[in-house]
């Protein structure tokens, strides 16, 4: 009888290690209102009642009040978020996840992905619902500091400043802030490189680093672009060739005109049809994981113009031989508000999911999470955005 062989990657064993990971990387659990459950499933409400607020009357001595009715609403929140990442392992790396070095790496990429992404989901919809806002422009240390009291005063006139307050900034504005802050114990010595708390701004935020707040930026391309020309988003290079000459990784056509030169780059974007020489050739495996990680897309041209979106720093930069083609200026969304203000309902743990390939002796692995991401209307108030932007010289 051959023995029983068990897999190294157990979920029993795994999938605690992914939860421990996504924990400690996961910014939208430190500043929402969270609830976890240990088994979800999708289409799944959470329900949080709360009840209308009271009200002050004059009250004169012989005279009857009014009796207020308290009632309980109830709103609740879908669990319709259902992200997953894979990866597969043939015998020899299966023997290789015996090390436990192996299986922290899987367990730590899983998290390190999926963190990002239920991020970057929680805190663009705490962006979009917010209803004020501060239009930073090009920031800088002399001015940063005065944005965020001026974020404070707005969350104090909407009453939303009765709990702790938080600042979600980019790496960037965390830098300016350590120049003009850094008196009043503000240290970033210790955490400037990762997502979470990094310390307590004398503003009175509790600063988070995050590289996952909605990014813009907006390209023209109102000239067929010349062969050898290229366009460079968050690290990952196109670059144009000859109409019907795209061969290597990344090579986009430039079609007959400029009309076909703009198709051809949205295909080369969103890299989902497939390419050709005549269109695009797609990334190496690599950069397009990159690029659909920070989830890139572009809008259709408009008057020549297409609209870049992104979470983090996009650093887009061109070399277009036409000086009218090119990138505008790239503005950041940082979310500021009362903890609490966004709501963010998930499971437990990640489940862990394994199949072996039919006609090969892969195993396939997937990690599946549910949630559910909402701000309550008498949240919205607890909400502000404070936008940078940041010149075409210095993205």
């Amino acid at each position: 009888m051959a023995a029983n062989s068990h897999s190294a990657l157990a979920p029993v064993n795994f999938m605690p290690l992914v939860q421990d990971f996504l924990d400690n990387r996961l910014v939208a659990r430190e500043v929402s209102r969270t609830e976890f459950k240990a088994q979800l499933r999708s289409g799944q409400s959470i329900d949080w009642p709360y009840i209308t607020r009271a009200r002050v009357q004059t009250y004169t001595p012989g005279t009857d009040l009014d009796i207020d009715a308290n009632t309980a609403v109830s709103d609740t929140m879908l669990i319709n978020q259902s992200p997953a990442t894979t990866f597969t392992l043939d015998p020899n790396q299966q023997a290789q996840a015996e090390d436990k070095s192996m299986q922290a790496e899987l367990a730590d990429d899983s998290a390190y992905v999926l963190a990002n992404f239920i991020d970057q989901e929680v805190i663009e919809t705490g962006v979009d619902a917010a209803t004020q806002s501060i239009t930073g422009g090009v920031l800088s240390a002399s001015v940063l500091y005065g944005y965020l009291t001026d974020a404070m005063a707005t969350l104090q006139r909407s009453n939303a400043a009765d709990r702790a307050t938080f600042a979600i900034l980019d790496p960037e504005t965390i830098a300016l802030l350590a120049q003009v802050d850094v008196a009043n114990g503000f240290n970033v010595a210790d955490s400037s490189l990762k997502n979470g708390f990094v310390g307590n701004s004398s503003a009175g935020f509790k600063i988070y680093n995050s590289n996952n707040l909605p990014t813009t930026a907006t390209m023209t391309m109102d000239t067929i672009p010349t062969a050898t020309d290229t366009v460079t988003i968050a690290g990952v290079e196109f670059t144009f060739v000859a109409n019907g000459a795209a061969a290597n990784a990344g090579e986009i056509s430039i079609g007959a005109n400029v009309a076909a030169a703009q198709a051809n780059f949205l295909l080369a974007i969103a890299g989902t049809a497939t390419g050709s020489a005549a269109t695009y050739i797609d990334l190496a495996v690599e950069d397009r994981r990159i690029l659909q990680n920070i989830q890139l897309a572009a809008s259709a041209f408009a008057a020549d113009v297409t609209t870049l979106t992104g979470f983090g720093k996009l650093g887009s930069s061109e070399t277009y031989t036409a000086v009218t083609n090119g990138f505008s200026a790239e503005t950041v969304s940082m979310l500021l508000g009362s903890q609490g203000a966004m709501s963010l309902g998930m499971q437990i743990m990640p489940t862990m999911y394994t199949a072996k390939e039919p006609k090969r002796p892969e195993m396939n692995y997937i990690i599946h999470t549910l949630y559910g991401k909402k701000v309550f209307k008498r949240d919205i108030p607890r909400l502000v955005v404070l936008t940078r932007t940041a010149t075409a010289a210095t993205i």
